[in-house]
């Protein structure tokens, strides 16, 4: 018997939401294997093609990830970092609260012209060079999150050297340069695709990010800027606001 109630909808999309119904009220876990698509359409009362477009439908939408050969597994959506932004720490110190060792598994380090937008935020004139710093960050060897940063090249010294860009930048900062990351202003929005980025992290085109722009400075001077691509599956913020 079919387990489709008929409405003006087209069919596909009525599978695809009796399969998130199930997915959603337990009967499909995080990591499942759903039965076969002979069983799932037999059970619909659908054809082949009408299930195998829902879940197309549904691993767009990033419910399932389906497996060549293998069948169609429930993803786990469940971000493995949930962190307030009110409070500034490093990814790394993110990373390690969680029992996960924090490492960077690529590395370029460049010098840049600043452009308009850079210029305008350090404070300095169009051309003058910034160190670029361009890193995947890990957690337990998963990349996590692509890092694209920007400092000025006269806050480092003679005691910096290339293995101190694999770890936290705030402690580099701090410990061999004797500069203190006060606070932070930050921009954080959803962006759909930059191919650039999934392909450092080996993740689907369609998995969105969350882009973090961030401008840290020490008391009032500017010293780094930020962008960061967290994996939207793997990271979730929030924020407490207070009613004044």
């Amino acid at each position: 018997m079919s387990l489709i109630k008929q409405d003006s909808r087209p069919l596909y999309i009525l599978v695809k939401n009796k399969l998130e119904e199930l997915i959603e009220d337990g009967t499909y876990q995080s990591g499942d294997q759903l039965p076969s698509e002979a069983k799932l359409s037999e059970s619909f009362g659908v054809s082949r093609a009408t299930l195998r477009e829902a879940l197309r439908v549904l691993e767009e939408e990033g419910r399932v990830n389906r497996r060549q050969g293998v069948g169609t597994f429930v993803k786990d959506n469940t971000p493995l970092f949930e962190s307030g932004i009110e409070e500034l720490s490093s990814l790394t110190e993110m990373i390690e609260e969680l029992g996960l060792e924090a490492g960077t598994t690529c590395l370029e380090k460049k010098q840049v012209k600043a452009d308009t937008e850079l210029a305008e935020k350090f404070g300095v004139n169009e051309g003058d060079l910034l160190l670029n710093i361009q890193r995947i960050r890990t957690a337990d060897g998963e990349p996590v999150a692509f890092c694209n940063d920007y400092l000025l090249k006269d806050v480092l010294n003679e005691l910096v050297d290339d293995e101190d860009f694999y770890g936290s930048l705030f402690d580099l900062l701090e410990n061999k340069c004797n500069v203190y990351i006060t606070h932070a202003i930050a921009d954080i929005s959803p962006i759909t695709t930059d191919r650039e980025v999934t392909k450092f992290l080996d993740i689907d085109t369609r998995v969105p990010f969350l882009l973090l722009k961030q401008m840290h400075y020490d008391n009032e001077n500017p010293i780094l800027y930020s962008k960061l691509y967290f994996r939207s599956d793997k990271f979730k913020f929030q924020v407490i606001r207070q009613r004044r």
